[in-house]
């Protein structure tokens, strides 16, 4: 009994830790300093911020973001993250400050996905 209690509960435990340790953080004033597109890796296309994802969530590489151009996950689309780069360029050249949220569930090369990107008046 003992046996099928640990074969039956394990995989919910497991399941139940793996959910826990993904989070979700908001960085709510930061400036777009580059930018990049590429073929295959990064998601397709990145942004770099000023104040960087690790500020906000640990896990997190670099001062990098990937908004998912290639579309690999499944909560993403191509012309939703045709928008965010397209917000991403508009700060950019405008200097204006973005809010973005961002989550360490789905990554890219080590990079955290942005979820949303908002760009904030002068």
């Amino acid at each position: 009994m003992r046996a099928l209690l640990v074969w039956v509960v394990a995989p919910f435990m497991l399941i139940l830790s793996l959910n826990a340790s993904a989070a979700s953080g908001r960085i709510n004033s930061t400036y777009v300093t580059a930018l990049l597109v590429d073929d295959t890796d990064y998601g397709g296309c990145m942004m770099e911020l000023s104040r960087g994802p690790q500020t906000v969530l640990g896990g997190c590489g670099g001062d990098w973001v990937s908004l998912d151009c290639l579309a690999a996950f499944p909560e993403s689309t191509k012309s939703n993250a045709s928008q965010k780069y397209a917000q991403a360029q508009l700060a950019f050249i405008s200097g204006n400050r973005l809010r973005v949220y961002i989550t360490d569930d789905r990554t890219v090369n080590g990079f955290c996905f942005a979820t949303r990107v908002d760009v904030l008046p002068p």
